[in-house]
């Protein structure tokens, strides 16, 4: 297994959002080029999770419950962390092996674990107060971690950056919803779970590819030329 990805690639300036659909090309090209290196960490990350959701349910009916569920908890951080900072370190183009995902994350750990706590209680607070109010606030904490793992900003500044960064934005962040539902929705068929599979992994990328574009950041992983 392959335990660092290939060296930079060719990137290019994502002057305008190619929308949802046309970032595609973008977000697969920053795949195949680490196909190997993106293959192994998901299938870690498929480990850990399973692992953790086990001590969560193992733990769930005994006394030992608040420590499964600590366990658990801390255990899908890294694994999204992980995942992340992987892919935004591909979409720009540049080399990233096991070693980066391990200081980036002890590094900014509890910054991490306060943005996802803030950014879920301010999730929660707007699904309580109305419905409505969640299409507005939700779409504007989707960089947070981006910002965090990118910038190592603390996670009040994240918050206060990605709400910034997203505003006027909402048709791009839904476009990308939409496609990912339409990816989701192919499974269900068994030829259509291979398919959203496939074009899952493909397009996995493309928030880190929005934050990139949002934040004028040029390096961006070209597409594959014809």
């Amino acid at each position: 297994m392959d335990n660092k990805t290939n060296q930079a690639n060719k990137t290019s300036i994502l002057k305008e959002w190619p929308g949802a659909f046309g970032i595609y090309k973008y977000t697969k090209s920053a795949v195949k080029n680490n196909l190997n290196f993106v293959i192994t960490i998901l299938l870690v990350s498929a480990v850990l999770g399973f692992f953790a959701n086990l001590i969560g349910s193992m733990s769930a009916h005994n006394s030992f419950s608040l420590v499964g569920s600590t366990i658990s908890y801390f255990v899908s951080v890294v694994v999204s962390a992980a995942l992340t900072y992987t892919f935004l370190e591909i979409s720009k183009g540049t080399s990233i092996g096991w070693d980066d995902i391990y200081e980036i994350i002890i590094k900014r750990f509890w910054y991490i674990v306060g943005a996802l706590i803030l950014s879920g209680l301010i999730a929660a607070a707007s699904i309580l107060l109305l419905i409505i109010p969640a299409f507005f606030v939700i779409p504007r904490l989707a960089l947070v971690q981006y910002f965090v793992l990118d910038k190592g900003m603390s996670p009040v500044d994240a918050i206060k950056a990605s709400w910034s960064t997203t505003e006027g934005n909402y048709g791009k962040i839904y476009g990308i919803v939409g496609v990912s539902i339409l990816i989701i929705l192919a499974s269900i068929t068994i030829i259509g779970i291979i398919a959203t599979v496939y074009f899952g992994i493909m397009y996995y990328p493309v928030f880190a590819m929005l934050y990139l574009h949002l934040t004028k950041q040029a390096s961006i992983v070209a597409p594959e030329s014809k």
